[in-house]
């Protein structure tokens, strides 16, 4: 499902399930394969795959203490559609300049709010949500129109959601719902 990770390079059960419930298991045996419900079956209505417009690009950047403005700069120069940044710990930002020693930082921020695309932020750590009601960075964050507070989603679920809905007009406030699995909204309580 859209909630697993990878989490390891060469073991068989490298593929783990990130801030959900595991929904079946699968054995694979000389005999052949099988598998067994873990979770009762939500009979949800199930539609037609929608579409994923291969002129969409989005980039992503890893953040850290720094990040420079010119690599956001660059991706809007380059037609992209989105940037989805992998934030610090409650998906924080290098947007602060308090000892005044970081004047990139500074940058960094006003690059942000005066992006001509989305600026999407997601979690660099492997469980929990981003949360940006916390501390004073993450709602300065908000103001400057960061997008992904409450999402629980991994970095790869994230980006095929973006995808979706730049590809299908959506409002990206549809980020923090729970679509089919990647959110779970839970986790913010």
């Amino acid at each position: 499902g859209v909630g697993v990770r990878k989490m390891h390079s060469t073991r068989r059960d490298a593929f783990q399930m990130v801030n959900g419930e595991r929904i079946s298991e699968i054995t694979i045996t000389r005999e052949g394969i099988s598998h067994s419900p873990v979770t009762k079956s939500q009979n949800r209505e199930v539609s037609k795959p929608t579409k994923f417009d291969p002129t969409i690009k989005i980039a992503q950047f890893i953040a850290g203490p720094h990040l420079h403005s010119d690599l956001l700069e660059a991706a809007q120069k380059a037609n992209y559609s989105a940037i989805i940044i992998h934030g610090t710990g409650l998906g924080h930002l290098p947007i602060e300049n308090s000892n005044g020693d970081a004047p990139e930082n500074e940058k960094l921020a006003n690059t942000i709010q005066q992006s001509s695309i989305p600026v999407i932020v997601a979690n660099q750590c492997i469980n929990g949500p981003v949360d940006l009601n916390v501390y004073s960075k993450g709602r300065n964050q908000q103001e400057i129109g960061v997008l992904g507070h409450g999402s629980t989603a991994s970095p790869e679920a994230l980006l095929a959601k973006v995808h979706w809905a730049l590809s299908n007009g959506k409002d990206l406030e549809i980020l923090s719902e729970n679509l089919c699995g990647e959110n779970k909204s839970s986790l913010m309580a």
